[in-house]
């Protein structure tokens, strides 16, 4: 009988081993398999250690599951004014109230938590809260949450074309200045045309009935989430992209956030999910 017994314990163990490996949905395809043969395991004599392994595997997988569904909301600075955010008509006290319920929301107070969170979302349209304006250290600690696997996503216009001074407390302009005297910012001189490489175009469309004048290029390896078919000096453009670099993903949104239109940044919220 004790011979059987470790039988059954090599066995469970071998289960359990499946049951606690990250091909979710594997297990979820065949867990009637795996409950049958452990509640065998268990009637057997082995109840008090495999009913200690289990509820380990079932609260891990279930944790891993509610922290795919957490998402950040990047405020390390309050900007409760519309006016300081860009082509957002919508502050972030009052958005709390609109998003949907289907995931977990949480406000991130301090940029260094952003990796405690597989999505993260700027409320802010085109700008985007900076400690320091002359190092970018909160850009570049974006870029860096990006590139080891993180979700980043910006709602509204061109992202990071200013930047919120928390000691200025107010907007300032991160692309510099263009022409013979200066008189004008060229968007292929932005943070997003020369960090990652994509034209942005200033013209006019009507795309799937809406108006838009921010589009970006799709290029190789990107991913047109708006299913665009406008083309412009060479280049496939959509107001809504995925962007790959490193192991994670920008998306960028260039339509207005407006409370009509909130249904677009579940959208947006949906599609960057899917990306995990």
């Amino acid at each position: 009988m004790k011979i059987f017994k470790d039988i059954c314990l090599l066995i469970s163990g071998a289960l359990i081993s499946i049951i606690a490996s990250p091909y979710v949905e594997f297990i979820k395809r065949y867990i009637i398999i795996f409950m049958s043969l452990l509640f065998i395991l268990i009637i057997i004599g082995a109840f008090d250690l495999f009913a200690l392994l289990l509820a380990i595997v079932y609260f891990k997988t279930r944790k891993d599951l509610i922290n795919k569904k957490k998402i950040g909301i990047y405020s390390p600075n309050e900007i409760i004014e519309t006016k300081t955010s860009s082509w957002v008509g919508i502050n972030l006290l009052e958005l709390f109230h609109y998003l949907k319920p289907n995931y977990k929301y949480e406000k991130i107070t301090n940029e260094y938590q952003i990796n405690e969170y597989p999505i993260i979302f700027n409320p802010y349209g085109g700008v985007y809260p900076e400690k320091d304006t002359e190092k970018l250290t909160s850009l570049n600690n974006i870029f860096n949450y990006v590139r080891a696997g993180g979700i980043y996503i910006n709602i509204a216009d061109i992202p990071f074309y200013y930047a919120y001074d928390i000691n200025l407390k107010r907007r300032v302009d991160t692309t510099p200045l263009s022409g013979e005297l200066g008189q004008y910012r060229s968007f292929l001189n932005a943070i997003v045309s020369k960090k990652l490489h994509t034209y942005i175009s200033g013209k006019t469309y009507i795309i799937n009935n809406i108006s838009v004048n921010r589009l970006f290029s799709v290029s190789l390896y990107s991913i047109d989430l708006f299913n665009s078919s406008e083309k412009t000096d060479g280049f496939n453009i959509s107001p809504v992209i995925a962007i790959p670099y490193g192991k994670g993903w920008f998306i960028f949104s260039s339509i207005e956030i407006k409370k009509d239109n909130l249904n677009h940044l579940s959208f947006l919220i949906d599609e960057a999910y899917k990306l995990l």
